[in-house]
This record gives structure tokens, sequence and C-alpha cells, in this order.
């Protein structure tokens, strides 16, 4: 008897980790996948640049936040993801996620290209997806980089310092 209510709990388990994915949106949405392999700043400098500085008191309102939401449970943002706000123009927002090289653009949005947020690649023209990833490089690496560099803030990709 406790062998099979073993063996049931085990399939209710493992059952239900893929209803938490789907909750949660893992691996049952596409993304833009924008991998931005940059091997000169790694995930904690770049995290704590946009978490400490380039957020920072920053409040997304949920009419923004809830445009990057999968499904109609979702009531947040994954722990990996962040966004990040251009207001310069073109004004976007991107839906960044720190697990890659040092991370991924998930998403996109942006009034003037879509009403609603791009998740899918196809979506976009290869010379937009060159605008995303140099705008990522130029106004958040190479800050973020520089910031690190200021502020004495080691980077363990940088063995120089």
């Amino acid at each position: 008897m406790i062998k099979k209510a073993f063996i049931f709990l085990s399939i209710l388990i493992s059952g239900c980790s893929s209803c938490v994915n789907n909750f949660y949106g893992t691996n049952s949405h596409p993304y833009l996948s924008i991998d931005l392999k940059d091997t000169t700043i790694n995930y904690s400098t770049l995290a704590y640049y946009i978490d400490s500085v380039l957020n920072k008191g920053k409040h997304f309102p949920e009419s923004i936040k809830s445009q990057f939401y999968i499904n109609s449970l979702q009531t947040d943002l994954h722990e990996d993801n962040r966004l990040i706000h251009f207001k310069e123009d073109p004004e976007e927002w991107y839906l960044i996620e720190f697990q890659g090289s040092p991370c991924i653009v998930d998403a996109i949005y942006n009034p003037k290209l879509s009403l609603n947020p791009i998740f899918e690649r196809e979506q976009l023209a290869e010379g937009q997806v060159s605008r995303i990833e140099n705008r990522i490089k130029i106004e958040i690496f190479y800050k973020a980089k520089l910031y690190a560099k200021e502020n004495h803030i080691f980077d363990s990709s940088d063995h120089r310092q």
C-alpha cells in the first residue's frame, strides 16, 4: 500500500511540475531569445547595475509589466527577469532574462512597432534585431562596465583589475 501511494505521489508531483511551468511561463511560450553574447561583463555585475543603478527607485506601472505576462494567471515577472525602459526614441521596454551570456532579450514592447509586446523573432526584421543588440550593448553593457570600473566593483570576466 505504501509503495502504491509513493508511486501515485511521484506521478502527481512530476505531472504538477509541467503545470507549474505552464503557470509561470517557462517552456510554454515563444521568446525572441536574442542572446547577447558578451564575455566582457558577467551576470552578477550586470544584475547589480540594473537593480542598483538603472532601475533603482523605478516603479514600472502594472499596465507595462502586465504586457509581458504570458497568461492571465501570471501576476509578476519571473525572478530572473528584468524590465529595462529606454525613454529615448524609439521609446521601448525590453524584458531580459539573466540566463545566458550574460543575458537574453525575451521580448520587447515598442508601440511604434506593435500594439503588443513582440515575443517572436519572426516579427522583427534582422535590422531590428541588430538594433536591439546594439542598444543593449551600448546603453547597458558599456555603462555597466564603466560603472563597475569607476566604483571598483570586481567583474570576474575582467582579470586585468
